[in-house]
């Protein structure tokens, strides 16, 4: 998971399910488990569309880079940047932490 509060949502629900399973109705410890499990599939899949969307704005940054008359100028990254998209930060931290 890579949002830190999502992952400890996860976390707290296994851990008071855990904790209360002599408390609470099997079908109650059993829906709060099966509660952290769809959270953290939906994570992923935010994940995913976010990178597809990224894919997607690089891909039109580029063409739109290419097709421009002084592409020395209008690169890629700083057509992205004047657009407000952040689609090749993945692209710069490679660059500075290799």
């Amino acid at each position: 998971m890579t949002n830190p509060h999502i992952e400890t949502l996860v976390n707290f629900l296994r851990d008071f399910a855990d904790a209360n399973a002599d408390s609470f109705a099997p079908e109650q410890i059993e829906h709060l488990n099966r509660a952290s499990v769809e959270i953290a599939v939906l994570d992923k899949a935010v994940d995913n569309l976010i990178k597809e969307r990224d894919d997607a704005r690089r891909e039109w940054c580029k063409q739109e880079a290419y097709f421009w008359d002084e592409p020395a100028i209008r690169s890629a990254q700083h057509i992205a940047e004047s657009r407000g998209w952040n689609c090749f930060k993945e692209d710069s931290d490679a660059q500075t932490n290799p």
